[in-house]
């Protein structure tokens, strides 16, 4: 069996699990857009490839795999789920097993507010999650929340943007930082207590 791992990073880690539960023979390729990522150097091929929104990174990737009789593909970015699971066929229609969900499920879990929406849908309690600092501040006025605060991007991941929230003073300040540097409208972000 052929595993590419693309977007490999510094995950050396999951690499060398997987190398250690393969057979003689199989191989573990990786990809990265820079040839000094730690993980490339536990691959048996290691691949340059351009970054995830460059429009020819699907291509460059389904030659890959191609030429490299790759049988699983698995991402270890999720930035670049959507764009493998929007051309999931083009990968299978070469034999290649990818392991990607369906855009449904990668555009709930990209978007936080959803992911809150989606948890409470299953009868689950989720943290109180609001997009619009106005709908926040309304909250807090009414004792609904109160503070520490956490806010966060509402689009990202590995808690980039995350903030602990202690007073309104801060929340207008982050809230405005936070639309500053992500130029969104006011639903780029949620608060939760």
């Amino acid at each position: 069996m052929n595993i590419l791992f693309t977007c490999a990073g510094r995950r050396a880690y999951l690499l060398k699990y997987f190398r250690e539960n393969l057979s003689e023979g199989d191989k573990i390729v990786a990809t990265d857009m820079q040839l000094s990522a730690p993980a490339l150097h536990v691959a048996d091929v290691k691949l340059q490839v351009p970054a995830v929104y460059d429009p020819e990174y699907v291509n460059v990737t389904l030659r890959i795999c191609k030429e490299q009789k790759i049988d699983a593909l698995f991402s270890l970015n999720d930035l670049e789920l959507p764009i493998l699971a929007e051309n999931k066929s083009r990968f299978e229609s070469l034999g290649v097993k990818m392991v990607v969900s369906d855009p449904s499920v990668i555009d709930i879990a990209f978007d936080k507010y959803k992911t809150a929406r989606w948890v409470e849908s299953l009868g689950l309690t989720a943290p109180k999650t609001y997009v619009r600092l106005e709908d926040a501040r309304k909250a807090l006025a009414v004792g609904e929340i109160a503070f520490p605060l956490f806010m966060k991007p509402r689009w990202g991941s590995g808690s980039i943007g995350l903030e602990s929230i202690a007073d309104v003073e801060e929340l207008d300040i982050y809230y405005g930082l936070l639309m500053k540097k992500n130029q969104e409208d006011d639903s780029g972000c949620r608060f939760r207590r």
